[in-house]
């Protein structure tokens, strides 16, 4: 797994524009006064973008075949990415901390440790569920088509989400008491509900991977 890990580390300093550009926009939201978690939130999107972007590398011209005769299960290959992602996670979790520190410091300002606290949050919700989705339909369809199922998933699920409102109130089912109860929530709370989902979501999204690439003939 080392091994593969060094190779996708060295696939994403390749992408030097995009890191460019992310790092130039993370700039411009800082010296604006944006909210820290919401470029903790760009960060994480960004990034995993960008990992999930090393499955295409790994497919090109027929790179996915040479890399199996390897000493490489399938398993330990789908593994690999989400340690990936993970480790990235918390580097972005990192970044996010420090940015809301170095905005205290710099605009002379209070230190907000509720809105650290967020800021390490928003990554790991974030890029649990850009990679939890992501990657199994990567897997299964390739760069091309991947993108086409990830709209419809995309519109998919503002089709359920915009249903499920209409049902609730058809039926006048009221969930202000759901609403209440999570702006009420304390930090722990809802930190531990975020790992709890996190995990959850990644671990079902690692099992279909894993069963994706024991399907596949290269």
């Amino acid at each position: 797994m080392k091994g593969l890990l060094i190779k996708d580390l060295k696939l994403i300093k390749k992408q030097n524009r995009i890191l460019a550009i992310t790092a130039l926009l993370c700039a411009w939201f800082f010296i604006t006064d944006r909210d820290a978690s919401a470029i903790s939130a760009y960060i994480a999107a960004m990034v995993s973008i960008i990992a999930v972007g090393t499955v295409n590398y790994d497919e090109f011209d027929n790179g996915m075949g040479f890399l199996f005769t390897f000493p490489i299960s399938r398993r330990s290959y789908v593994l690999e990415k989400y340690v990936f992602g993970i480790l990235l996670m918390a580097v972005v979790c990192i970044a996010g901390s420090a940015l809301v520190f170095a905005q205290a410091m710099l605009k002379h300002k209070p230190y907000d440790a509720a809105t650290g606290f967020t800021a390490l949050l928003v990554p790991v919700i974030t890029m649990s569920l850009i990679l939890s989705v992501s990657l199994p339909i990567q897997l299964k369809y390739g760069a091309e088509n991947s993108r086409a199922v990830l709209l419809l998933v995309g519109v998919c699920a503002a089709v359920i989400i915009y249903g499920a409102q209409q049902m609730a109130k058809v039926f006048a089912i009221d969930f202000s008491g759901v609403k209440e109860r999570i702006v009420q929530a304390s930090i722990t709370e809802v930190a531990v509900c975020i790992c709890v989902l996190s995990v959850a979501m990644l671990g079902i999204s690692y099992w279909i991977s894993v069963m994706i690439m024991k399907g596949k003939q290269f």
